[in-house]
């Protein structure tokens, strides 16, 4: 008798199981929103935008306490090499004397790479998808708008830590840093620094054209307006 009442429960959840529709596995969160549905719709890409604005100020664990975004890079990368910077303790702080800005293997050159360019691979992606999607036109230029922004301005401070100065540049023949324009990811050789340059200003100049276009505006203090892109 036990034995027949185990095969009929058995009987009765493989009924239960196969009644139910062929999407039962599917257990996509209900916090959470794929990447199609985000970008069929212009209005979605504020998320995208807000996403990059919070990676300006968030920390990134994987360097360790106190990378947070780009107040780190300006300050380490910036105002600790300056004439300026008074450090009290003579140890534990090289990047005041510049000994880990210029090691390669260093976090304090490395985060500055990593860092910018999550933006500029944040940017490129709204730049290169946004187009497909629908909406309000004017919208959609000031997202692009902001995006060219952010673009402009993270390659505007990788040229500028990472390459030679202007003067020293061979009117711009010397090495730049790697001009990713798309969403791609493969090895890609340096740009010069005058095709960089050429790059950051177009980029500025196309904002604001888009801009101009938009009838939309920011709404914080901390997002990219056509006064940034100026």
């Amino acid at each position: 008798m036990k034995q027949i009442l185990k095969y009929a429960i058995a009987a009765a959840i493989v009924l239960h199981v196969t009644a139910c529709s062929s999407d039962y596995l599917e257990t996509a969160p209900t916090n959470a929103i794929d990447d199609e549905q985000l970008m069929s719709s212009v209005e979605n890409y504020g998320t995208f935008i807000n996403g990059i604005n919070q990676l300006m100020i968030t920390q990134q664990g994987a360097f360790g306490q106190g990378y947070c975004g780009m107040s780190t890079v300006l300050m380490y990368l910036g105002e600790t090499c300056g004439n300026d910077w008074h450090q009290e303790m003579a140890s534990g702080f090289n990047s005041a004397n510049m000994k880990l800005c210029v090691n390669n293997n260093a976090a304090f050159s490395n985060y500055a790479w990593y860092f910018l360019y999550s933006i500029i691979g944040n940017a490129n992606r709204i730049l290169s998808s946004i187009d497909n999607a629908e909406g309000d036109e004017s919208l959609r230029h000031f997202y692009k708008a902001q995006a060219l922004t952010y673009r402009a301005y993270s390659y505007y401070y990788l040229v500028q830590i990472f390459s030679k100065r202007w003067m020293d540049s061979n009117n711009g023949s010397s090495d730049g840093v790697v001009l990713r324009l798309d969403t791609s990811t493969g090895p890609q050789e340096l740009a010069t620094l005058a095709k960089c340059y050429e790059q950051i200003y177009q980029d500025c100049d196309d904002a604001i054209g888009l801009f101009e276009e938009s009838d939309a505006s920011v709404t914080d203090f901390y997002q990219p307006s056509i006064n940034m892109a100026y």
